[in-house]
């Protein structure tokens, strides 16, 4: 997960350069400022609101090893 997340935000690093060079500074800001609440708004539309806890897929046997002599 923690590599899923540094992935989206230092890649996007890259095009939200290009745009502020394009753009300029006040309209990137504008859409930053605009678009920051959508975040939350999104995972409150999800299926992760209704989640509750985790699906059991089954017990895993695990086998048995006997100590090395």
């Amino acid at each position: 997960m923690n590599a899923a997340a540094r992935w989206l935000t230092f890649g996007l690093l890259p095009v939200g350069a290009l745009t502020g060079e394009s753009l300029g500074l006040r309209p990137v800001l504008a859409v930053t400022i605009l678009g920051r609440p959508l975040g939350p708004v999104a995972l409150w539309l999800s299926p992760i609101r209704h989640g509750r806890r985790l699906p059991i897929t089954g017990e895993v046997e695990m086998p048995v090893t006997r100590p090395r002599s």
